[in-house]
């Protein structure tokens, strides 16, 4: 009869009691141990793993030796090299050609303020030729003054009975008759007169500059600064009919 020691009372129980019969303790030891039963499955899975390796073909993977190096244990796998860096050709540097600076006409000598028969100051302001063949301007010496000259340069004469400070003269359409400005006291004012000297008359009494006379009519447009700010006017050659032709803040002057 299969029995086993009571770790209490050390006497011998049947297999299977739960508790002494002696000191009414639970027996520790009453089922058989079954390590040994665990340690066979054991075994007898790995011996099955080995078979059914084996059956595949593979060989199971070997053990290293002692002292065998780490790079034989773990090779490292080794691929395609990366292809080399490419090779820069450097380029030569390119230095334009020097360009040559252009050739600057001769400067035409400066004019002085003073006119003489010979070289007489001229300004901007000058008028284009008339139908008689004369062109009028302004001369730039001290007091202004209103000359007429051919396109050769010669026959120049000065204006005939022009006041003093007469400036920025305009031809008639008939070319016979300028408007100009002349200064009165403190300010410009508006004037006309024949070539010939004959017919002088002053047009404006408010002030007016910068006249240019219609190349159709005998209407002549004019620059007043008379409201304060600077704007344009018109008005007949006989002085009647001043009107004004422009209304804003802006600085309006130069009528073609």
């Amino acid at each position: 009869m299969n029995s086993v020691i009571c770790p209490h009372c050390g006497q011998h129980h049947p297999v299977g009691a739960a508790f002494c019969p002696v000191s009414g303790r639970p027996i520790q030891s009453a089922r058989p141990p079954r390590f040994p039963f665990l340690v066979l499955a054991v075994v007898g899975l790995v011996l099955l793993g080995g078979g059914v390796w084996l059956l595949a073909g593979e060989d199971p993977l070997p053990l290293p030796r002692p002292g065998t190096p780490v790079s034989q244990v773990f090779p490292v796998e080794t691929g395609t090299a990366p292809p080399p860096l490419p090779t820069f050709v450097s380029v030569p540097t390119i230095t334009p050609s020097p360009v040559p600076s252009p050739t600057m006409p001769p400067t035409a000598p400066a004019q002085t303020g003073t006119a003489t028969a010979s070289q007489p100051a001229i300004s901007t302001h000058d008028a284009f030729p008339t139908p008689t063949g004369e062109i009028a301007y302004m001369s730039a010496a001290a007091p202004y003054q209103i000359f007429l000259i051919t396109p050769d340069g010669s026959g120049r004469a000065l204006l005939p009975n022009q006041p003093p400070n007469s400036a920025v003269p305009s031809f008639s359409p008939d070319g016979l008759a300028l408007s100009f400005e002349a200064r009165v006291n403190d300010r410009y004012e508006v004037f006309a007169v024949n070539l010939d000297g004959s017919n002088l008359r002053r047009l404006t009494t408010q002030g007016g500059y910068d006249s240019v006379w219609s190349p159709i009519d005998d209407r002549i447009v004019f620059t007043s600064y008379r409201d304060g700010n600077s704007e344009l006017y018109m008005i007949n050659a006989d002085g009647t009919g001043e009107r004004r032709l422009t209304y804003n803040t802006f600085y309006d002057d130069d009528a073609s």
